[in-house]
């Protein structure tokens, strides 16, 4: 298929995601995959991570994600740098494939050669045009649409409808919510990474707020004095592996960080891994969005739950590292497929 009409085709179904999230404004609870494979045929893990250094092993039978690096019972040195944005000190993720910090902190003005070819009619503007309409954007580098920062969907909020709807639009995924007190007001992280249509898969990070004990499911999108520093790279399977990575979205402060790319085939959901770092305002916000985030669970693969490592080289399937106010998180089963969350949050308040 032809680049120009497959990024047309990309841009229409965006156009019908922004048209739901207009109607039913911004929200939802958990899902998973839009193949003909059985949804949940994915492989169950054990309910533990070890927070020690792994064991020598050559089993192929293993089905952990970094198997294949857990060939040593001595980790590879690691060293921590740092990268600031809005005078916020992110921490660098040391194993391949996660976060580079010389990734730019601001989307680079390159153009794709591709988008400024006017000879079949259109040109990279009006495309750039119709998609900040929409309050989307494209990066050329990492070939994916993302949303922006000041998109009209900000004024949408969040309410637990969006994601029934979304599986109508044929999109299909696993999410899930991290629910939290902290400074005076609850707030609400959901995460998402699957099929967004037979052409696109990608993944989100919502940042949302409501006052404290408001008896409201609507959670309002968060303002600039609520803005999260965040970074996210997906993969289609293997986050040890570069040429399974779909995209990465660099550092920046966001309420609703996302990427979709353009696929000749969708990946399986349940398959596909979301590593993300948030940046946190103090101890005591990041104590509370862990402590939240361990209370995760999902029908999608009911024995999975979050649990911490203790080294950074240690994380794989669902575990999460903290460094000081940083949390770096390996996503893959936990959740809810977005047609299966039940009524209540995903997450109980601890």
């Amino acid at each position: 298929m032809n680049s120009k009409i497959k990024r047309y085709i990309a841009a229409s179904c965006l156009l019908l995601l922004i048209i739901t999230v207009f109607t039913a404004c911004k929200g939802g609870d958990n899902g998973e995959t839009g193949s003909t494979v059985d949804p949940f045929s994915v492989t169950e893990y054990p309910a533990t991570v070890t927070t020690t250094a792994p064991t020598v092993t050559t089993d192929e039978s293993s089905t952990g994600m970094f198997d294949d690096f857990a060939t040593t019972t001595t980790p590879a040195s690691t060293t921590q740098r740092s990268t600031t944005n809005s005078s916020v000190s992110i921490p660098v993720v040391p194993i391949p494939g996660i976060t580079d910090p010389s990734v730019p902190q601001t989307l680079p003005p390159s153009v794709d050669p591709q988008l400024t070819n006017t000879t079949n009619g259109g040109s990279q503007y009006d495309i750039k045009k119709l998609l900040s309409a929409f309050g989307y954007a494209y990066d050329p580098d990492e070939d994916c649409f993302y949303s922006e920062l000041d998109s009209w969907q900000r004024r949408g909020g969040f309410a637990p409808h969006y994601d029934l709807g979304a599986f109508l639009l044929n999109m299909q995924y696993i999410t899930f919510t991290v629910d939290f007190d902290w400074g005076g007001e609850s707030w609400r992280l959901q995460f998402w990474k699957g099929n967004y249509s037979v052409v696109l898969d990608g993944a989100e990070i919502g940042v949302y707020t409501k006052p404290l004990n408001a008896d409201t499911q609507l959670y309002n999108t968060a303002d600039d004095e609520h803005l999260l520093n965040m970074s996210m790279e997906l993969y289609a399977k293997n986050p040890r592996n570069d040429s399974t990575r779909l995209f990465r979205r660099p550092t920046t402060d966001h309420w609703w960080l996302t990427g979709f790319k353009i696929v000749q085939n969708n990946n399986i959901p349940g398959k596909m891994v979301l590593v993300c770092t948030i940046r946190f305002r103090d101890s005591a916000m990041a104590d509370a969005y862990t402590a939240s985030l361990e209370q995760v669970r999902g029908r999608y693969a009911p024995l999975r739950t979050f649990n911490k490592v203790s080294k950074l080289e240690y994380l794989t399937d669902d575990t999460y590292y903290r460094d000081g106010n940083s949390v770096t998180m390996c996503w893959r089963a936990v959740g809810y497929l977005n047609y299966d969350f039940p009524e209540e949050t995903t997450t109980a308040k601890p």
